[in-house]
């Protein structure tokens, strides 16, 4: 799968922008996928919020699982919040229902403006995210 995920950090407000791109159909994929977060983390050294535009991805019922466990492993260690956004429902569809599974939250914004806005009321009333049990 090349380039799964491109990322543009903003340092002014510590705030990651990431577009995801593939097909997930084998935990293989999604292990390749997820890695490319986890590499863009470790590298960055520090919690950082994100924005990630998920038009270009479909996770395939049969890993959803698979996905969700990973991505809250990821995201639990190095995510200081987080919104999502996509025009594409199919998209939408499949990322909402693997985060459900993961009990993550759910909400996918329609617009990159939206999930702008949802991360800054995240920073003025103080929030952080924390997943409801902390993944091994």
């Amino acid at each position: 799968m090349a380039n799964p995920v491109t990322f543009v950090y903003d340092q002014t407000r510590n705030l990651v922008f990431s577009e995801d791109h593939g097909k997930l159909e084998t935990e293989e994929q999604v292990d390749a996928f997820l890695d490319e977060y986890r590499r863009y983390w470790e590298a960055l050294g520090k919690k950082s919020w994100l924005i990630t535009n998920i038009d270009d991805l479909f996770v395939d019922g049969q890993v959803a699982d698979h996905y969700a466990e990973g991505s809250l492993r990821i995201m639990a260690r190095h995510l200081l919040g987080f919104a999502r956004w996509a025009t594409n429902s199919w998209a939408r569809m499949s990322v909402r229902t693997t985060a459900l599974k993961a009990r993550m939250p759910a909400a996918i914004y329609s617009s990159r403006a939206e999930a702008e806005a949802a991360i800054e009321e995240m920073r003025r009333t103080g929030y952080r995210w924390e997943p409801d049990e902390h993944p091994r």
